[in-house]
């Protein structure tokens, strides 16, 4: 049995033949004019082969229209199979060139806010906040968006005054923390690592859906400062209302043990 190509090439070459026939004719005439015509004559051997040459052309015109036809739909499978990427390189071309946004930027797309952490030719990667009443909070998911939806949709960049930005963060207590001094003490926490020149911090008080209270912070600080500061007040506080909370269960035991 033999293979499909040779087959396929076996049932292609009769459809072929009255063309390669002509060609064949066509070459052998051009052939024997060149060797009668004397080698002096050369703009008659040059009309000869130009002629040769049209010949060549009017009789494969067919074929030669069926392989730019091929070839043309090739082309458009590529582009089709390949819009994602070029979208993606050209989006990233543009952001580039035109300096639209860079790593540390805060940006919002489609409803989608956060800071760019990263920038590639397709990708461009995004940490993710969510806007609150007290300002934007990171929600600790990072976004990979294509770069061909910042192309089609652009991109909103939020201006860069000053290096400190507003960071607002919440702190859940027991309903038997001791509420005044803890917000005083959060204030006093939040004060100390603030920006200089800035606003001073917000501390606000209110409750969980399980009814727990929860302070609500709000200082301006250096962005790579923001977690430090959140850290250390979150830890002030804690501390402040375990120490608290033994306090009064060592004083309880000591009355219950008198009694």
């Amino acid at each position: 049995m033999e293979p499909p190509a040779v087959t396929s090439l076996f049932d292609t070459c009769p459809a072929l033949m009255p063309q390669i026939g002509a060609s064949a004719v066509t070459l052998l005439l051009a052939a024997l004019v060149r060797r009668i015509v004397p080698a002096q004559r050369a703009r008659t051997r040059r009309l000869c082969t130009a002629g040769a040459a049209l010949a060549l052309g009017l009789v494969w015109l067919g074929e030669l229209q069926s392989l730019l036809l091929s070839l043309t739909a090739v082309a458009m499978a590529l582009v089709l199979a390949t819009k994602e990427l070029i979208q993606c390189a050209t989006g990233a071309l543009a952001g580039r060139a035109g300096r639209s946004y860079a790593v540390g930027d805060r940006v919002h797309l489609d409803g989608t806010s956060g800071r760019v952490v990263a920038v590639n030719w397709l990708t461009t990667t995004i940490a993710e906040s969510e806007a609150g009443s007290l300002g934007s909070r990171p929600t600790g998911r990072r976004l990979v968006i294509p770069n061909s939806r910042i192309f089609a949709g652009g991109i909103h960049v939020e201006p860069c005054a000053d290096a400190a930005r507003r960071h607002a963060f919440s702190v859940t207590l027991e309903a038997a923390s001791p509420l005044r001094d803890l917000l005083a003490l959060a204030g006093m926490e939040a004060a100390a690592r603030s920006a200089p020149g800035m606003p001073g911090p917000r501390v606000a008080l209110a409750t969980t859906e399980l009814g727990k209270p929860r302070l609500d912070i709000v200082l301006f600080c250096a962005p790579d400062e923001a977690a430090d500061a959140e850290r250390e007040v979150a830890l002030a506080l804690l501390e402040r209302a375990a120490g608290e909370t033994r306090g009064r269960a060592s004083l309880a035991l000591v009355r219950e043990r008198a009694a």
